[in-house]
């Protein structure tokens, strides 16, 4: 793929230009055939969350997955970042009983403030991992070392996604590895994600089927499940990162923000598909998406101080 020059988006206040956000894009489909391209397409980075849908894909796999006869709501918690509210709780809760492993001692440990692991934001992500290692046969403990058996199966399934032969591993947020990879293999991962008849296409219909499951209502990928219907699959990551594929048409997409910050990846990526041919204008002018894609920055007064501007 060839590299061109990224996406850049500037922050405004009055007239004075305060700061630049620099955004990569990146198009592929599942054979890794480039599409559209901002942006260095061999820039390495974190996958972090956006890897949940990923990580699940051993679970739907497993021959004894059908038995457990998992509910969407069940499945969609499991690919997702929520945020701790009662009804996610009680998801993964019944998730995580399917394997017996106590709550208390999930390695993502409990959120300020919470009573309880499975107000994490990833303890869905766990209970999933938890409940693969479950049907492996293999040990629950130790689930988040890189060398237990369901973290070796998910690198596994992730390098084949990808068409990488080696990810680069680190520690995420939450405890588990995550992997380090190109961002044209991110979005050829999101690619097979979203291909049609893909033995995991239980995935991203849960997901369409369940956004508001899958993260906070005013994040970016929740909105865009929920305008496109499911046509669209998304998951955002931390540090500036969004994956997506197109559902039942094998194309994917990953969006950076170089920075890590995330107040411009509306902005961004609601730019990277209309030109992608994603989605369409209209679409794109939905409610849900209209502040992202001209976002505003406020005063403490509740008055308008700044503003984020896309560069032509």
């Amino acid at each position: 793929m060839t590299r061109s020059q990224p996406l850049t988006a500037q922050v405004w206040r009055g007239a004075i230009r305060e700061s630049l956000h620099y955004a990569f894009a990146v198009e592929a489909d599942v054979s890794g055939k480039a599409g559209y391209v901002r942006g260095d397409p061999d820039l390495i980075t974190s996958l972090r969350s956006s890897a949940k849908p990923l990580q699940a894909v051993p679970l739907t796999l497993d021959p004894q997955f059908h038995a457990l006869q998992l509910r969407d709501e069940e499945l969609a918690v499991c690919c997702a970042s929520h945020p701790g509210l009662p009804r996610h709780t009680a998801l993964v809760a019944v998730v995580l009983s399917r394997c017996g492993f106590p709550p208390e001692k999930l390695v993502c440990g409990t959120p300020p403030g919470a009573s309880s692991p499975l107000a994490h934001g990833c303890s869905g992500n766990h209970a999933a991992l938890l409940l693969t290692a479950h049907l492996m046969g293999a040990p629950l403990e130790g689930y988040a070392a890189p060398d237990h058996p369901v973290q070796q199966a998910v690198s596994r399934q992730i390098a084949q996604m990808a068409g990488e032969e080696r990810l680069l591993r680190a520690t995420d947020g939450c405890g588990i590895p995550t992997f380090g990879m190109r961002l044209k293999a991110m979005a050829r991962a999101f690619a097979a994600l979203t291909a049609p008849g893909a033995p995991w296409e239980a995935i991203p219909k849960t997901m369409g089927d369940c956004p508001e499951l899958i993260g906070a209502p005013e994040w970016i990928d929740v909105r865009l499940m929920q305008v496109t219907r499911g046509r669209i699959l998304a998951k955002t990551g931390a540090e500036g990162l969004l994956c997506l594929g197109m559902a039942r048409n094998g194309r994917g997409m990953a969006v950076k923000i170089l920075d890590g910050s995330t107040r411009a990846l509306g902005m961004v990526t609601l730019a990277a598909l209309e030109r992608a041919g994603w989605i369409t204008p209209e679409e794109a002018a939905h409610p849900l998406l209209a502040p992202l894609r001209h976002p505003v920055i406020l005063a403490s007064t509740g008055e308008a101080a700044a503003e984020i501007r896309l560069q032509a």
